[in-house]
């Protein structure tokens, strides 16, 4: 399988569905690679996971503007 199959396989599985899914050790486990405080309830770490998700992505997406805007054009 290359990357772009994958890619669109992935896309199937949102962010939401897949963190509602998660035992409490994988959530714990997920917490503490993202730098996230670990103590809580399930719900809770997951509303954590979710809010640096969405930062994450925001954070993809001005990047990307920035890098257009400061590339020179061939």
């Amino acid at each position: 399988m290359d990357t772009n199959e994958l890619m669109s396989i992935a896309k199937k599985f949102g962010d939401d569905w897949t963190l509602d899914n998660l035992s409490r050790p994988q959530l714990i486990s997920m917490c503490r690679f993202m730098g996230i405080n670990a103590f809580g309830t399930d719900n809770f770490l997951r509303y954590q996971l979710r809010n640096r998700m969405r930062y994450i992505k925001a954070d993809d997406r001005v990047s990307r503007c920035n890098y257009r805007v400061t590339m020179p054009a061939d």
